[in-house]
């Protein structure tokens, strides 16, 4: 497999990252040579100088012979104009990054298509979506579905409450099994774990669990949580994500706050918000927010394009008691930082963009790639083919790569967590947690 990445910033550096781990043929192009150098200095993937619409960049990166062209520059026409050279080249598909509004319709698919484009990603969009699910679980700092929403990944902060603190997995894998879900892996400090029996689970562990969707209640009641409906959300600033946001709040039937420090930009919410109720001021005022009853919030998402300013009123509506809070983060480097000092959740515009993509243009055996943040393990989501040599062995005789766990496994709409004495049969969607120095040995083995 072979794909052109146009733009070699954090989301076209991010997409090489993946997309080279499973061994496939990268090229990057970018305009800028501090980036060209950066991707080649630091990825196997070769970088160009040059624009992604010029042709003669174009054959230098043999588009000719090219799966897949992904256009992420930050200029919305440049990747969409790429996109429409590459049909010029019979590229099987064609994914173009657009944020401008004016490109999204009633029918954004039907523009798509118009345009020559197999896959448009809108990153506010995106990130909209991903906010929206961990809004969904008051405990949760990440949230991550699988086939279809049958299978759930969720993190969550080990607290004091947690049933089982201070014991080996082992010890406790009934308890895990009777309710259904399995521990994928573990990040403590600076540290990613993928389990084995005699790790255990301490307090302040970031926990990975993963289960059918069912069991998501059992999940947190197991790490001392209690889930609760969604009632209040208060938003930060009102920028195209928090928009976009507000519109998903709203079609849930939950009516948000939004606080805008810019009167003129209050004025344009209050007329393409139907129901939210917008207000001027700063979200770092402590007097407003005591005001509209922070301390009585299920969410506080701090949505500026400022990191810092989003970190401080994430972590000052958590002092005056909101009951979530989520901060946007552009700058990855801040995304654990943000949660060590105390914001329930971050979520990456780019990072969202980046799993928005790659789901989208998985394979017919390759359904599922993402990261969490800040982590050094990667899951995917495959389907099991005929033919594979370990089809139909159990899985304790397996030479499954190190550092890998099979998280779960869907069977003609049937879910289960496998063990040893399973056995992986075509047509099995099965999920699967590596770290990331170990994703090239996996994607050999299970692909």
């Amino acid at each position: 497999m072979k794909a052109i990445i146009i733009g070699a910033g954090d989301v076209g550096f991010q997409l090489a990252s993946r997309l080279s781990q499973q061994g496939e043929e990268i090229v990057v192009i970018d305009v800028d040579q501090t980036k060209v150098d950066r991707v080649e200095n630091h990825l196997d993937v070769l970088g160009l100088l040059g624009s992604g619409v010029d042709f003669r960049i174009l054959e230098r990166a043999q588009i000719n012979r090219t799966d897949t062209l992904i256009a992420v520059s930050d200029d919305d026409e440049v990747n969409i104009l790429a996109c429409q050279l590459a049909s010029r080249y019979e590229v099987r598909t064609k994914v173009a990054r657009v944020g401008g509004d004016y490109y999204y319709g009633e029918s954004p698919l039907a523009l798509a298509g118009s345009l020559g484009i197999d896959v448009l990603v809108n990153p506010q969009e995106a990130c909209a979506q991903e906010i929206q699910r961990l809004l969904k679980f008051a405990a949760a700092t990440d949230v991550v579905e699988f086939a279809d929403g049958e299978v759930v990944l969720m993190g969550m902060r080990v607290g004091e409450g947690f049933l089982f603190r201070d014991r080996a997995l082992k010890q406790i894998a009934g308890e895990f099994e009777k309710r259904k879900f399995l521990v994928a892996a573990i990040s403590r400090g600076e540290q990613t774990i993928i389990p084995h029996g005699n790790d255990a689970i301490h307090e302040g562990d970031l926990l990975y669990v993963i289960g059918k969707s069912d069991a998501t209640t059992d999940m947190l009641r197991l790490a001392g949580y209690e889930n609760r409906s969604l009632h209040r959300v208060m938003l930060a600033g009102g920028t195209a994500v928090a928009v976009r946001l507000a519109h998903l709040l709203e079609s849930q039937g939950v009516i948000p706050i939004v606080f805008e420090s810019d009167r003129a930009r209050c004025a344009v919410l209050a007329e393409i918000l139907a129901s939210s109720l917008v207000l001027h001021g700063d979200a770092t005022d402590l007097e407003l927010l005591e005001s509209e009853g922070v301390d009585g919030v299920d969410g506080f998402v701090a949505l500026t394009d400022d990191d810092e300013n989003n970190i401080i009123s994430s972590l000052v509506a958590k002092n005056m008691g909101a009951t979530k809070t989520i901060s946007q983060i552009k700058r990855l480097e801040y995304l654990n930082l943000a949660t060590r000092i105390g914001v329930d959740a971050s979520v990456s515009p780019h990072l969202s963009t980046v799993n928005a993509i790659l789901a989208a243009t998985h394979s017919e055996r390759l359904l599922t790639l993402a990261t969490l943040r800040g982590m050094s393990v990667q899951f995917m989501e495959i389907s099991v083919r005929e033919g594979l040599p370990y089809v139909g062995k159990m899985l304790r005789d397996l030479e499954i790569p190190s550092d890998c766990i099979i998280g779960s496994v869907v069977r003609e709409g049937k879910t289960f967590i496998p063990h040893g004495e399973d056995t992986l049969l075509p047509g099995d969607n099965v999920v699967i947690f590596t770290l990331a120095r170990q994703s090239k040995k996996v994607h050999k083995f299970f692909l």
